[in-house]
């Protein structure tokens, strides 16, 4: 199924999903990069150079912080982050959800690496499938040092919360003395939920991890950005991670492509996907949650088996060569599959008649 997917994605000139080509050759993509740049900008020595630095600035600007640090990956960022609020707390015990990427993407790598300990909201902890709330905090009853929040949170389909609930969550940590560090993964995408600057959503956070290559597209690299001394400390743990590599300048000139390509689209995008959102409610085998998406993600659940409907679309998006969804998996919904959308640059150029024609007859098949 993987070479078969790969072969009809090569084929579409259309996509539902993501920004660019789902497979673009190195060249094409150094190219790109070669473009963008001029001939007496210089990459970075180990960290340190007049192009890296001035990314670093315009991404603490932008998010209202003292200072950031590019990092090659956002799991080296949080884990560092959580590291240095637990020493200077001299408490290594920390909440987050339990569908973090902390958690479940990382071999609980804040675990094996650091000593930290995840307290649990309640016993049992069943909250896997909704918001944290005020309330979720108010009912621990156990001190930790670092709250992390993931804005949005992802795996239940880029839900967010309310403006109000954001400011009492905040207000209680300030209150307890616990340090509120934000996973900003998708941050570029919430703007528009919350009628907010990108400061403005980041002042409730005393540290904030940013991504380049997920809503921005960029190779890959991260951010972390909050005041100077925090992220003083954060340089001397990159040194220790092994992150600190010889040069980033690839990966800094494309995060710099993304922001200027995406960053001020994101509205229009989150625009596309409402306008998608109700096109797929059309249909009564499709449940979407959150049904309005809260930013430009939302997870499908499509009535039927995962197989059945993965073949079923391989064979519509190559007789239209347009491409909508990545093939299903296992929901927990009965009778239902699932798989997550991501709407971006390539939404803005598909027929959503096509679509429609397409699903009518995905779903005669299936």
């Amino acid at each position: 199924m993987v070479n078969r997917t790969k072969e009809v994605l090569t084929k579409c000139d259309n996509s539902l999903y993501g920004h660019y080509p789902h497979f673009v050759s190195m060249k094409k993509i150094l190219q790109e990069l070669q473009e963008y740049v001029k001939e007496d900008e210089y990459g970075d020595d180990y960290g340190e150079g007049d192009y890296i630095a001035n990314f670093e600035k315009q991404i603490a600007d932008l998010l209202g912080k003292e200072s950031a640090v590019f990092m090659p990956s956002g799991t080296m960022a949080q884990q560092i982050a959580l590291r240095i609020w637990c020493e200077k707390k001299q408490n290594f015990k920390v909440v987050f959800h339990p569908t973090a990427h902390l958690e479940i993407a990382e071999h609980k790598g804040y675990s094996f690496l650091h000593n930290i300990q995840r307290v649990q909201f309640s016993v049992p902890e069943l909250l896997s499938h909704r918001l944290l709330t005020f309330k979720d905090f108010q009912n621990i009853n156990e001190s930790f040092a670092v709250a992390l929040l993931e804005l949005p949170q992802r795996l239940i389909g880029g839900q967010l919360p309310s403006w109000t609930e954001l400011s009492q969550i905040s207000r209680w940590c300030k209150e307890k003395e616990v340090v509120l560090h934000l996973d900003g993964a998708r941050i570029w995408e919430c703007k528009h939920f919350y009628q907010r600057s990108y400061k403005e959503i980041c002042n409730f956070f005393e540290s904030v991890y940013v991504s380049f290559y997920k809503g921005l597209g960029g190779l890959t690299g991260a951010a972390l950005a909050g005041d100077k001394t925090f992220i003083a400390e954060a340089r001397i743990w990159q040194r220790r991670y092994g992150g600190n590599l010889r040069t980033q300048f690839p990966y800094v000139i494309s995060a710099k492509i993304g922001l200027e390509k995406h960053l001020e689209k994101m509205d229009l995008y989150v625009s596309k996907t409402i306008e998608i959102v109700e096109l797929l409610s059309e249909f009564e085998q499709i449940q979407i949650v959150p049904n309005p998406p809260h930013i430009n993600m939302f997870q499908m659940f499509i009535k039927g088996e995962p197989e059945k409907i993965a073949k079923a679309h391989l064979q519509m998006a190559e007789n239209y060569k347009t491409w909508l969804f990545y093939p299903p998996g296992k929901s927990l919904l009965p009778n239902y599959s699932q798989t997550e959308m991501m709407i971006g640059e390539n939404a803005l150029k598909v027929d959503l008649e096509i679509v429609h024609k397409m699903l009518n007859e995905i779903f005669a098949i299936i």
